[in-house]
């Protein structure tokens, strides 16, 4: 599950950027970029996914009382998956709110150090950023529609064994 949706995360991401136009395609801008979309996103991804198993096991209560009241298993594990989704996102948009303010990031530093024209180096580091979120945003949501269901059995039962694992 992760493993394809980090992928649809990467593909969709750089895809996007190729169609737009926004770099050239060339291994010389699509290996680093690739790299990075899918750095995050498996941080993103794992992110997610832990905190929505320790978050079921948590609140298994509630969850249980849910089911017993009639709701399905994407209902009673909604408030909870929005939480972990909220959660795993956390460390890129306070990165990306930051940015250039109280940190120069990578991209942009070596830029500006190699002489390149400051605003041309914004302007990609600005790429990067909003192409890093687009790309954790998708994996994110995909991974936690995928996962929600295997902590839960075919009648939309709470499994105990798969909050252990």
């Amino acid at each position: 599950m992760a493993t394809g949706s980090i992928a649809v995360a990467a593909a969709l991401t750089l895809g996007l950027l190729l169609l737009l136009q926004v770099v050239p395609p060339t291994a010389r801008y699509l290996i680093p970029l690739g790299g990075m979309v899918i750095g995050n996103s498996m941080n993103t991804a794992s992110l997610t996914l832990t905190r929505l198993r320790d978050d079921l096991k948590e609140q298994r209560l509630k969850v249980e009382a849910a089911l017993a009241l009639g709701a399905t298993s994407r209902q009673a594990v909604s408030p909870i998956l929005k939480a972990s989704l909220r959660s795993a996102m956390i460390p890129l948009i306070d990165s990306t709110k930051t940015a250039g303010i109280v940190f120069l990031p990578g991209a942009m530093a070596g830029m500006i150090i190699g002489g390149a024209d400051p605003l041309e180096a914004v302007r990609l580091q600005m790429v990067v950023l909003y192409m890093l979120l687009g790309s954790v945003s998708i994996a994110a949501i995909a991974v936690g529609l995928l996962s929600y269901r295997s902590f839960f059995t075919r009648g939309h039962q709470l499994d105990p064994a798969s909050l252990s694992r």
